[in-house]
């Protein structure tokens, strides 16, 4: 899964490197499975009703959108007549497809997410979420609600909301590329993607620092409620940066200690390269002074 999502923290996606000979001696060739720049060079197939025999029953699942053959999308359409769609769509068929020894193992190991939906409640999740880590995807930026009616010709739903900010071609690679993380949780790899909110303001900010003549006079607020996510927000902001200008120095400053190790944690758990936590303001001048080529990232409690 590192070889598909996974960053290598050098220099972009970690590529996966084949060895072959053209009658000139054994050349080392980089395969890549997307191509994230230009999202229509990719193949893009949706199935309907796709039959996978597992060691004893098939299953059906109901949607898959296949990316270059790589199943990346599951998805489990229900009635919105029944009690639980989002329930039973999770409980009684997306774990069923992780559960091991049944067969369809394979069908998960390339997953990017899944979505449950009855039409008027849409909910998306990753390998290993239960039921109420299934959320909705609110608004589908940049495109706005009457965007969205004049499209599907009808008052968009939570559905349509969906289908458009999570599965156009290029927010399907970007999300994939830019905004999964693999965080440690005792001891425990835990898949996580961002949230609508998350992936507007950075995706905003990283679009505003693009157009910048100068970085160093870009400025703005993201204002985040409590629980939202600040810390994952602040993590794929920072590792954009310093992919697209260079591997700049970033300080991020707290105005408690238990944000300060909050924050450290979230960055040194999710993989981001060696994050510093400054002791005081002399270590933090020490450390603004050194090259940043091995640690960009600086952590300071006010």
């Amino acid at each position: 899964m590192k070889k598909l999502v996974g960053l290598s923290r050098s220099g972009g996606l970690e590529p996966i490197t084949v060895i072959q000979n053209f009658g000139e001696g054994n050349v080392e060739k980089i395969i890549k499975l997307f191509d994230f720049d230009n999202p229509e060079n990719n193949d893009f197939l949706v199935t309907n009703q796709f039959q996978l025999d597992g060691l004893k029953l098939p299953i059906f699942p109901d949607i898959i959108i296949f990316v270059n053959g790589i199943p990346l999308v599951i998805i489990e359409c229900k009635s919105p007549y029944i009690r639980d769609p989002i329930q039973e769509a999770v409980e009684k068929n997306f774990e069923r497809y992780q559960s091991r020894g049944a067969g369809y193992e394979r069908l998960m190991f390339f997953n990017h997410f899944l979505i449950a939906t009855c039409g008027t409640v849409a909910r998306h999740g990753t390998i290993g979420s239960r039921t109420n880590h299934y959320a909705r995807w609110s608004e589908a930026y940049p495109q706005t609600l009457e965007e969205i009616e004049k499209i599907c010709g009808r008052k968009p739903r939570e559905q349509e909301i969906l289908i458009a900010g999570m599965l156009p071609k290029s927010h399907l690679l970007d999300l994939l590329k830019n905004f999964v993380i693999y965080e440690t949780v005792n001891n425990r790899k835990i898949k996580k993607l961002a949230k609508h909110q998350q992936y507007r303001a950075v995706t905003k900010a990283v679009n505003e620092l693009d157009l910048a003549q100068d970085i160093s006079d870009k400025g703005g607020i993201i204002w985040h409620t409590q629980g939202s996510g600040k810390s994952l927000s602040m993590l794929w902001l920072a590792t954009q940066i310093m992919y697209r200008f260079g591997n700049p120095p970033i300080v991020i400053v707290t105005d408690r200690k238990q944000l300060d190790e909050q924050i450290h944690g979230t960055f040194k758990s999710c993989g981001f390269p060696d994050p510093i936590a400054a002791k005081s303001k002399n270590h933090l001048q020490e450390l603004l002074k050194n090259n940043y080529d091995n640690n960009p990232e600086i952590w300071i409690s006010r």
